[in-house]
């Protein structure tokens, strides 16, 4: 029993360099794996940031074309109403104007008809003494 506990001390002893070795060896490949997964879960994360920080900026490019879009419309839309509504107030102005003209057309002919009525009258006056 002897004999073998000191072959499997000696044993033991010949492969512990061996078995640090290799363990040492697994260790880096452990430490080789992490830097390699945290270098990929950075480079994601970053290629995620500016994709998501891309997606933003065309969404607020997108936004800004829309309102200055919108803007420009209801420039125009302000600009057609501010035209209807001079047209409109021309148009009253002229209205008024040939109301007028045509109350003088028509004060004028019953002047004038007054005037004729007035003749026939002294005439049938004339004539039927």
């Amino acid at each position: 029993v002897e004999d073998k506990t000191e072959a499997l001390q000696n044993s033991i002893t010949e492969s512990l360099p061996e078995i640090t070795e290799k363990v040492s060896e697994f260790a880096q490949n452990i430490e080789n794996t992490i830097q390699q997964l945290t270098n990929k879960l950075q480079n994601l994360g970053d290629t995620t940031h500016q994709s998501v920080q891309d997606a933003i900026e065309q969404i607020g490019q997108f936004q800004q074309e829309e309102i200055t879009n919108l803007l420009d419309n209801v420039n125009q839309l302000s600009q057609l109403v501010e035209n209807l509504s001079n047209a409109i107030n021309n148009t009253t102005g002229d209205v008024i104007e040939i109301k007028d003209t045509l109350l003088q057309g028509v004060e004028a002919t019953n002047t004038g008809l007054s005037t004729a009525v007035g003749i026939f009258d002294g005439l049938l006056d004339i004539l039927n003494i």
